[in-house]
């Protein structure tokens, strides 16, 4: 539904761009790119009837950063414009809105939310390459979401689901981050590799119920 309209962008552009590049097949590149272009002429950012809510408009940043990223060389120059202004109008809003998941406190850095609004600024900021203010903030929010959103075992605090979401939000930009000449953040969590752990060996079938811790 409406409520994660931003998640199925996400889905459709980079699933697709994806395939692209796995089977050299242009179609999946030219089906992107139309969804891509059709999402920025039909939509506004600021429209909180179809972005309802940060996640929303978040994930949607991410779907036009990345496939902005990823579909460059079948752009034309007057589409790479027309999306770079969609990516910048997505990175001011992220920037600029008032939000408690900017706010410097563990129970929020280690929430989804706070690594799925910044995630999605940072690579905003990447995209674009010229918004440093956006690539330090973002920086230092996903840098405190990979510092809180474990313990030292490895286990996620807001419980596996949410877990999943959160570092949809994080890792995007954290490797492209990485890949830019920028500072590894997933290194500098120490417990990061237990995660997998934790997932794949300890996580008993509840049948979905799990326990977030300190959420």
């Amino acid at each position: 539904g409406i409520g994660t309209a931003g998640r199925a962008l996400q889905q459709r552009i980079g699933v697709l761009a994806f395939a692209g590049y796995l089977t050299e097949d242009r179609r999946y590149f030219d089906q992107a790119k139309a969804i891509m272009l059709a999402a920025a002429r039909q939509t506004e950012p600021t429209n909180r009837t179809h972005w309802v809510t940060h996640l929303q408009y978040s994930d949607a940043a991410q779907a036009f950063a990345i496939g902005y990223d990823w579909l460059q060389p079948f752009l034309s120059e007057d589409e790479r414009t027309e999306i770079r202004a969609e990516i910048a109008q997505f990175g001011d809003l992220l920037f600029t809105d008032e939000t408690v998941w900017g706010t410097s406190d563990p129970g929020v850095s280690s929430s989804n939310h706070n690594s799925v609004h910044f995630g999605a600024l940072g690579l905003c900021a990447l995209a674009l390459g010229d918004r440093p203010e956006w690539l330090a903030h973002a920086t230092e929010r996903v840098r405190a979401y990979f510092r809180h959103f474990i313990d030292e075992t490895g286990y996620a605090t807001e419980g596996h689901q949410y877990l999943a979401y959160g570092l949809l939000g994080a890792l995007p930009f954290a490797h492209a981050l990485e890949r830019s000449g920028g500072p590894d953040l997933v290194a500098e969590q120490p417990a990061f590799a237990r995660t997998s752990d934790q997932v794949l060996w300890s996580l008993l079938p509840t049948g979905g119920r799990m326990l977030p811790m300190n959420d």
